[in-house]
């Protein structure tokens, strides 16, 4: 709905909603069809008003809505009950999902549980602009609540179990079938969860700018905006954060209801080590301190140097915090409040009897029980006074015109980020040549602890590159623009496996604590070189012919190099540190890993990489005291090349009637485009590149010709 209230005061206001519902199959139809469900509801509300000719204000209010569902036909709780499964959970929640039977060599049988999750979000905003002789100075709030809740999650049926049926399992059978209907699982993972989450948090930002047209040829832009963004309080007091100041690794809970919470495995795992409250301990009941310094200032220039208008130098400098969402709230979430864990099957082989049979589903505290001192994982905390993540991005640009109809731009930029997030283990101890395993907990930072994870700051991050972009008209009815990239990006952040994904607010666990920058090495998702190209084209031939004139053609063009890519082994933590991620492999000196025959038996040099000094002669693990000292990143991958085209033409029918005709081609070539290669030094494909890139379907692997019709009216 819009209004006028007069000609210098209009409004208007939006609701938009949209149900999506998708259903679909689930492993061997046991528990009925999958459904998922989310409704979206959106409302929008922008008052804008000229209170004098040169003060402008707009009003902005926004409020939105998401629930998502997913529902089985099959109940946990029946499901259970019919088997006769005794589970650690004594209070099975009435809801659809199931116990989860995992048969090597099999497709998993169960679904998981249903896990609603519900999203507010409320933004208000007010800016105000102001013009006087030179200068436009605007200056503005935004407030935004958000909050969301939903039930914990460990693995996926939780309170229903996980059950795991090897052929490995000591005295069984041999056979993961066989040991499955003899009901003997070599590892159980049971979970007695606790309250769901209710997450509360409010946003705040505040700024102010001057735009000063100096002359006719330059014009500055200076800004500083406030950022205020606390942590989320949980309605469901169900968040715990670690002491670690403390000498027995404490921890802290929101109030003294929170504390009541507490499972009895969760208590009796502490030892020494003491639950105190918030106030206690001088905490906010976030449990994370607000940063209040996310000061952000800002430049801008714009000059034309010459009197002709045909070209503009630019440059720029900021700096920007980004707000930290669910993802690190939700590590603190469901540490004391629920049971979760491990039990592996034993075997006696004097008795000949295992710990665990079916329907019995745990004996005492095997595995990784809590009640155990020393046994216990805090996962995840947070650093108290963990800092919102920072970058500081510059620019400098040079735009040109050529002739009346062309220009290019050449473009530098870049970005210094700090204090992104780090996944370190505080009970992390120095390498070794013993293993932690076998080390007294007395050597552990935390002796009642097993590892001590946490979000911390302590990422960096930065990036340079460099772009020239050509673009116009060639000739009449032929528009083109072609774009060169070169970028290197350098980052601390963990990522040893093969991932080509980004940095983000959850990164993997970080390898060496005592050493932030032993994963420093280049960023695997951004590659040095990349190249784009656009085209449509008017053609030219048989003008005035109905059926053959009039069509056009269009072109895109994409050419990078490879992503950067990293050695490891995964067979074992070879530094003795108790490490959570594959480690990097050793460098052998002399060779370079990109000198490789290039070819799907073998990308990049193999010989390059070595992992011998984690082993004994007789090929067994051992603790070398040390990390691989491979460098990060410097696998080259195979690059990508695509070329898409289309053709298409307008036919007028009647009046405003178009019928449309296209043809569109992506990868019209049929270029296969390689996967990324194995730089695991434990699998058997080290070296090798068994897929191509993307997913199942993608143009990227194969050539896709689509025909279509489009009739507007």
């Amino acid at each position: 709905v819009d209004h006028n209230f007069s000609s210098t005061h209009t409004a208007f206001v939006r609701f938009s909603g949209k149900n999506w519902r998708k259903i679909s199959p689930t492993n061997y139809q046991a528990s009925g069809p999958l459904t998922n469900e989310n409704p979206t509801r959106t409302l929008a509300f922008s008052d804008n008003w000229a209170v004098r000719p040169t003060v402008l204000n707009e009003l902005r209010f926004g409020y939105s809505t998401s629930d998502l569902t997913n529902q089985t036909g099959l109940k946990g709780r029946d499901f259970v009950q019919a088997t006769g499964l005794r589970l650690i959970s004594q209070s099975l929640p009435d809801i659809t999902g199931t116990t989860f039977i995992d048969i090597a060599g099999y497709t998993r049988f169960g679904e998981s549980k249903e896990e609603p999750l519900t999203t507010r979000a409320i933004q208000f905003g007010d800016n105000v602009t102001w013009s006087t002789g030179r200068h436009t100075f605007k200056g503005g709030a935004d407030v935004r609540h958000y909050n969301w809740t939903s039930p914990l999650n460990f693995t996926g049926a939780d309170d229903f179990g996980v059950f795991r049926f090897r052929s490995t399992l000591t005295g069984a059978t041999g056979n993961a079938v066989a040991n499955f209907l003899l009901g003997l699982p070599s590892e159980v993972d049971q979970t007695a969860t606790g309250p769901g989450v209710d997450g509360i948090a409010t946003h705040y930002g505040f700024f102010v700018q001057d735009e000063f047209r100096g002359s006719n040829r330059v014009t500055l832009n200076l800004g500083v905006r406030y950022a205020l963004y606390p942590g989320f309080k949980d309605g469901e007091l169900n968040i715990t954060n670690f002491l670690r100041d403390t000498p027995n690794g404490d921890v802290v809970v929101p109030n003294e209801a929170s504390r009541q919470l507490s499972k009895p495995d969760f208590t009796t795992g502490l030892g020494s080590s003491k639950i105190y409250t918030a106030a206690e301990v001088g905490y906010p009941e976030a449990l994370r301190f607000t940063d209040y310094n996310s000061i952000a200032p800002r430049i801008g220039v714009a000059w034309r140097p010459f009197e002709d208008n045909r070209t503009v130098l630019r440059a720029g400098y900021g700096i920007y915090y980004t707000r930290m969402l669910g993802a690190i709230f939700n590590s603190l979430t469901g540490i004391h409040t629920s049971d979760n864990q491990t039990y592996g099957n034993s075997f006696d082989p004097a008795t000949r009897t295992f710990g665990i049979v079916l329907p019995n589903t745990f004996a005492g505290t095997a595995g990784r029980g809590g009640a155990a001192v020393g046994n216990q994982n805090f996962s995840t905390a947070n650093d108290p006074h963990f800092k919102d993540p920072q970058t500081q991005q510059w620019s400098l640009s040079l735009d040109r015109e050529i002739g009346l109809r062309n220009a290019f731009r050449f473009t530098y930029s870049g970005r210094r980020d700090r204090r992104l997030t780090l996944a370190p283990d505080l009970n992390q101890i120095q390498p070794n040549t013993v293993g932690f395993r076998n080390l007294p907990r007395t050597a552990r930072p935390y002796p009642n602890w097993n590892r001590v994870n946490t979000r911390d700051n302590g990422g960096e991050a930065d990036y340079h590159d460099l772009t020239f972009q050509l673009r116009g008209e060639a000739r009449d009815g032929l528009f083109y623009s072609a774009t060169y990239k070169w970028a290197h990006a350098i980052s601390n952040i963990e990522q040893t496996r093969a991932r080509v994904d980004f940095v983000g607010e959850i990164n993997d666990r970080t390898d060496d604590r005592f050493d932030p920058d032993y994963t420093r090495g280049k960023v695997t998702a951004i590659p040095d070189h990349r190249f784009t190209a656009t085209l449509i084209w008017e053609l030219p031939f048989f003008k005035g012919n109905k059926a053959f004139g009039g069509w056009t053609l269009s072109s895109i063009v994409t050419a990078q190099s490879g992503y950067h890519l990293t050695a490891y082994y995964s067979s074992h933590c070879g530094s003795g540190t108790n490490c959570y991620n594959p480690e990097k492999a050793d460098a052998v000196a002399g060779q370079d890993p990109n000198r490789g025959p290039k070819t799907t038996d073998q990308w990049f040099n193999t010989g390059a990489f070595s992992n011998r000094a984690f082993f004994d002669a007789a090929g067994q693990p051992i603790f070398a005291g040390r990390f691989g000292n491979a460098q990060k990143g410097n696998i080259l991958g195979p690059g990508l090349y695509t070329i898409d085209m289309g053709l298409f033409k307008d036919f007028k029918l009647h009046g405003d009637t178009t019928l449309r005709f296209q043809v569109q081609a992506q990868n019209v070539t049929n270029h296969p485009n390689l996967g990324i290669p194995e730089t695991d030094l434990s699998s058997p494909n080290y070296g090798r590149i068994t897929t191509l890139a993307g997913a199942e379907g993608s143009p990227l692997r194969s050539r896709i010709v689509v025909l279509g019709a489009r009739l507007t009216f």
